[in-house]
């Protein structure tokens, strides 16, 4: 949904190019094909359609596999409604940092240099230094794993949360 700001990603990518070589950047999650398609569109224009891979929706398992080979995870989201976007936890779940916007809750969410970096909406610019910041400063990346390890360990996948919810209810 364009509220989500994914055109903002893609208009960061050129910037994280110039720094950072040989990144995909893969899109996820149901949306309408005339925003898929103005994405694609974007990506021409900007000729960083190598770097980009738009896959609609994906099955649970494939969500993780995605995550699972994530370096960074980027929520640009521009919907200043965000309450408790349930992706925050699953990336967390599976150990990843995350690049958010500093709108709804999501500060309250993300930890500024501890669980992840925060940006303000709207801005490729500084999008693009924090995809560089965690790709190339692995110190800070370091830090970031670490405290996402004390986290990760609290969390589950929707599935473990299904199986525990259920013998919950069988006993």
């Amino acid at each position: 949904h364009p509220s989500k700001g994914l055109d903002v990603l893609i208009k960061a990518l050129p910037l994280i190019a110039h720094e950072v070589n040989n990144f995909i950047t893969v899109i996820a999650g149901r949306g309408s094909e005339a925003y898929r398609r103005s994405l694609i569109i974007l990506a021409r224009k900007l000729k960083v359609e190598d770097q980009v891979r738009i896959l609609g929706y994906v099955s649970e398992d494939k969500k993780i596999s995605l995550l699972d080979a994530s370096k960074v995870f980027v929520f640009p989201t521009r919907h200043f409604g965000e309450a408790y976007p349930l992706v925050i936890d699953e990336a967390y779940a599976r150990g990843v940092p995350i690049i958010a916007t500093k709108v709804g809750a999501l500060p309250y969410r993300v930890k500024h240099m501890k669980t992840g970096l925060l940006i303000p909406p709207n801005n490729p610019s500084s999008l693009a230094k924090a995809v560089v910041a965690l790709l190339k400063d692995d110190d800070l990346l370091t830090r970031i794993y670490e405290e996402l390890h004390d986290i990760k360990g609290s969390l589950s996948t929707w599935k473990q949360v299904c199986m525990k919810l259920g013998s919950v209810y069988e006993s």
